[in-house]
């Protein structure tokens, strides 16, 4: 087999890959993985000499030489051929597929809900029957209706379903969490949604009271936080759920989440385990594992 200039085939690897890439420096950028697909992140894979020879590096995935890359993806069939392909500094286009249209964007209608509310109170899910122990079942019902949570009758038990309301009615999409009659999640299940996104549900909003300027992660924080300290609080639904997070609110992220979201909005995050005295805050407690502590306690 020939040498192979492998500085050239640095030089030429947009040509010989017909991959899009950037140069910066000493190696190539990409907005797209090993395999062509579109990302969004500029820098999703990497071209660059490593060893005397050209890499190509998916962050987050795989890495391979060049070599490899033309056999797996650049649709050489051994050794050989990749070696001819690129002595001869060879081009390729590589033909990427249009993804598939997404379904249309639909929104549940809402006499859905109006008809799960009826089951509020008759059946009772582990998390009503813990916030009917601190709070009375009255005013569990209540916020329950309020903060539109149904209970649901699952194979592996009864389900907290949190339905996602946006500021204008609409019924986005559903939530769906088993906990146990402490209150807590059942960890070994995660949580589900009926109407997915898939199906078109992509109706983005955050979980409660859509004008609320006090935002928590979770949707259990901001009905415990609610029915303890008052006010109208809203949960993004996940520590990465920030996107509709404005310059409006005030924060209360999970503990371990704090840094992150203090990172991307400075200034607006609380550090309540300080503020509010919790001496036995643990490493990933969230505003309502202390309000828990405090009507454990009767504080």
């Amino acid at each position: 087999m020939q040498e192979i200039d492998y500085y050239k085939v640095l030089e030429m690897l947009p040509v010989i890959t017909g991959l899009p890439l950037v140069r910066r420096g000493k190696s190539w950028y990409g907005a797209c993985r090993l395999s062509g697909e579109p990302h969004g992140r500029w820098d999703k894979i990497i071209g660059c000499m490593h060893n005397g020879k050209v890499w190509l590096l998916e962050q987050g995935g795989d890495s391979m030489s060049i070599i490899d890359w033309l056999m797996q993806y650049g649709g050489v069939g051994s050794v050989r051929d990749a070696f001819s392909a690129l002595h001869n500094n060879t081009s390729r286009t590589i033909h990427i597929p249009p993804p598939p249209p997404e379904p249309p964007l639909r929104y549940i209608w809402s006499s859905v809900l109006d008809r799960e509310k009826y089951k509020i109170g008759v059946i009772k899910d582990g998390l009503y029957i813990a916030l009917s122990r601190h709070f009375g079942e009255e005013m569990t019902s209540e916020y329950y209706h309020r903060y539109n949570i149904t209970p649901q009758i699952s194979d592996n038990g009864i389900e907290t379903v949190f339905w996602y309301v946006d500021q204008m009615g609409r019924v986005c999409f559903d939530k769906r969490i088993i906990y146990d009659e402490s209150g807590h999640r059942i960890k070994n299940l995660r949580s589900t949604r009926f109407f997915t996104k898939s199906r078109g549900y992509r109706g983005k909003c955050m979980f409660g009271i859509q004008s609320a300027r006090n935002i928590v992660e979770s949707e259990k924080t901001a009905l415990y936080c609610t029915m303890y300290f008052g006010g109208d609080w809203a949960a993004t639904g996940g520590s990465c759920n920030t996107s509709l997070i404005s310059d409006e609110h005030v924060l209360y992220p999970d503990r371990d989440a704090y840094d992150s979201w203090e990172a991307k909005f400075p200034g607006q995050c609380v550090k309540w385990w300080e503020n509010w005295g919790y001496d036995a805050c643990g490493e990933k407690d969230d505003p309502a594992d202390f309000t828990e502590w405090m009507l454990t306690n009767n504080k």
